[in-house]
């Protein structure tokens, strides 16, 4: 299941030229480059998702992720990824 879920999270990213994922335990980077356009209507929809826990960097997009739970990590981020990525 897990990885299913990662490719079609991988499809999700490249359709919104999102060149880059990387995940760590406080951490959501996601790396945007040359053809990565925000829509305006998604920010509220971002700042709904994260809790306004995200921040634009120079070619990135950094989302603070909640505090640790029990159970496996990618129980947190995923769902989290994919929604930040479907507003995008």
């Amino acid at each position: 299941e897990t990885l299913v879920e990662i490719t079609k999270l991988r499809s999700i990213a490249l359709a919104k030229r999102v060149s880059r994922v990387v995940v760590d335990e406080r951490k959501l980077t996601l790396g945007v480059g040359t053809g990565f356009a925000l829509d305006p209507a998604g920010i509220p929809k971002l700042q709904s998702l994260t809790r306004n826990r995200f921040r634009f960097a120079e070619g990135k997009i950094l989302v603070d992720l909640p505090p640790a739970q029990e159970g496996p990590s990618e129980r947190r981020w995923m769902p989290l990824l994919r929604g930040i990525l479907e507003a995008l």
